[in-house]
C-alpha cells in the first residue's frame, strides 16, 4: 500500500473522528449550560418561596404588634414574641437561599435582593423599636411590595423569562 492509498483511507476516518469529537464537545457544553440554567432556576424558585414565607411572617409580626383598638402593643406581648421568633426562622431560611442565589446569579438580582432585605430589616427594626404608625404602615407595605416586585423582575430576567407565560418553559 502506497502513501496515497493510505492517506485516502485515513482522511475519511480522521474527518469522521474529528466530527464526532466536535459533536461530543458541543453536546457536553450544551448539556453543561443547561444544567447550570436548571441550577439557577431551582435556586431562584426556592428563594421566591422563601421570600413569600418571609413576607407572610413579617406581616404576621406586624399584625401582632397592634392591640384590638389599633394601638401599638407592648413589645413583650407573648403573641408578638412568638410571631417574631417565627419571622427570624423564615429570615434564616431566606438568607440561606439568598446565599446560593448570590453565588449562581448576576448583579441585577443581587442588587434587588439587597434592596428587599434592607426594607425587611427596616420594618422589623421599626416594630422592635415601637416606631410605627398608620401612615408608616401604608408606606411600609407599598415599599415592601415594590421591592418584592423588583426581585421578581430580576429573577425573571436572570432566567430569560419575558413574562408569566414563559413559566411553561421551566
Amino acid at each position: 500500500m502506497n502513501a496515497s492509498n493510505l492517506l485516502s483511507l485515513l482522511v475519511p476516518t480522521l474527518t469522521t473522528l474529528f466530527a464526532v469529537c466536535i459533536g461530543a464537545f458541543i453536546s457536553g457544553y450544551t448539556w453543561n449550560r443547561q444544567k447550570q440554567w436548571e441550577l439557577r432556576r431551582d435556586a431562584i424558585i426556592e428563594l421566591m418561596r422563601d421570600i413569600s414565607s418571609l413576607r407572610h411572617a413579617l406581616l404576621d409580626v406586624y399584625g401582632a404588634s397592634f392591640d384590638q383598638g389599633g394601638r401599638f402593643a407592648v413589645p413583650d406581648d407573648p403573641d408578638q414574641q412568638t410571631k417574631l421568633a417565627q419571622f427570624y426562622e423564615h429570615f434564616s431560611r431566606y438568607f440561606c437561599s439568598r446565599f446560593v442565589v448570590d453565588v449562581l446569579t448576576g448583579e441585577d438580582l443581587t442588587h434587588s435582593l439587597d434592596e428587599f432585605q434592607k426594607c425587611v430589616e427596616s420594618i422589623i427594626n421599626d416594630i422592635k423599636r415601637s416606631n410605627t404608625s398608620a401612615s408608616r404602615n401604608v408606606t411600609t407595605q407599598r415599599e415592601l411590595a415594590e421591592k418584592t416586585n423588583a426581585v421578581i423582575r430580576a429573577g425573571r430576567k436572570e432566567l430569560g423569562m419575558k413574562n408569566r407565560n414563559d413559566l411553561s418553559l421551566i
